[in-house]
């Protein structure tokens, strides 16, 4: 099913049929990477992005090619953006807090890791609390990361 849709392509909740897992698939459009310098320079953002290991980051599992489409799979979050679940539950202002400082500090992890995200805005910033005590923040789309 879809989930999402930007500037770059669509994103798909999909399952690894091997692995038996949820997984967020984007699916990049085509005339996006028409260029052979945009592939490459698409599979180092991926790359780079897929090296990142925090809390509060979307997990990438793999990215590649098929008939001519690149995609990216990473951690599927089932959540809501941050400003909406703010809305929905009513947070505390200190709660609120405690959402901005996980967000700021997968921020600066990733710079911490020479990558810039580049797209960060409330609906790349999603929030659950379907499996811990507390909201949880991860922020995803890194798929247009710059390496710095």
């Amino acid at each position: 099913e879809i989930v999402g849709q930007g500037g770059m392509g669509t994103v798909y909740k999909a399952r690894n049929s091997k692995l038996q897992r949820l997984t967020a698939l984007k699916v990049i459009r085509k005339e996006k990477l028409g260029k052979p310098e945009s592939v490459q320079r698409f599979y180092r953002e991926v790359r780079a992005a897929a090296q990142l290991s925090h809390p509060n980051v979307v997990l990438a599992f793999d990215a590649g090619e098929c008939d001519g489409t690149h995609y990216f799979a990473m951690e599927y979050v089932e959540g809501l953006s941050i400003t909406q679940f703010g809305r929905k539950t009513e947070l505390s202002q200190t709660d609120r807090i405690r959402l901005f400082l996980q967000v700021c500090d997968a921020v600066a992890y990733a710079h911490r890791q020479g990558l810039l995200h580049r797209d960060l805005k409330p609906s790349n910033i999603l929030v659950t609390d379907a499996c811990t005590p507390a909201p949880h923040a991860k922020v995803i789309d890194f798929g247009i990361a710059k390496v710095m």
